[in-house]
């Protein structure tokens, strides 16, 4: 029996593609089936992770040059949803979608395609990439943190091979000065 194609938006970039700039909702840049690398992918996020593979996440540079670049990239994009991805809503007799829904956007986000219909308002409940960013854990705010923590971790590795590089030098320059 042939199993269904793996289709769940943990394993996928929301459900948005990037294409001259703008998001569609209709496609998926990463839909397959997860592998034995997927536990520790870095757009997996860190709440749906084991414990010790939370441990990895926080540790490796790659989650925070992963994060940084996709921010930079991604943050506050419009999303224009696809026509089968756009929620149908049928106000009030007499009232507009806008009128109708203002409130709500204001407080929720996303955005209508007509409002000024006054039959079926089509709306999409994701304005910009911000929130789809912030399921996976990542926030704009956070640019410089992931920047900060990425330095740190070259730095540190730098001295360290110097370091060690040193020690291992001044013992072999120890060892020659003993015969």
């Amino acid at each position: 029996m042939k199993r269904p194609p793996y289709k769940s938006p943990r394993y996928s970039f929301g459900y948005c593609s990037c294409s001259a700039g703008k998001l569609s909702g209709s496609e998926s840049i990463y839909r397959r089936r997860p592998s034995a690398n997927d536990i520790a992918s870095v757009l997996v996020p860190p709440r749906e992770l084991p414990r010790f593979w939370k441990f990895l996440y926080r540790a490796s540079p790659i989650t925070y040059f992963i994060h940084g670049s996709v921010v930079t990239g991604l943050a506050n994009v419009p999303i224009h949803c696809a026509e089968s991805k756009l929620l149908r809503i049928s106000p009030p007799t007499d009232v507009t979608c806008g009128r109708y829904l203002d409130s709500f956007i204001s407080q929720s986000g996303g955005w209508l395609k007509n409002p000024n219909a006054t039959s079926t308002c089509f709306y999409c409940p994701i304005g910009n990439s911000n929130p789809a960013l912030e399921m996976y854990g990542i926030q704009f705010q956070e640019r410089w943190h992931n920047f900060g923590y990425l330095t740190a971790y070259v730095i540190f590795n730098i001295v360290v091979t110097f370091g060690i590089y040193w020690v291992f030098r001044e013992m072999k320059t120890k060892a020659r000065s003993h015969y």
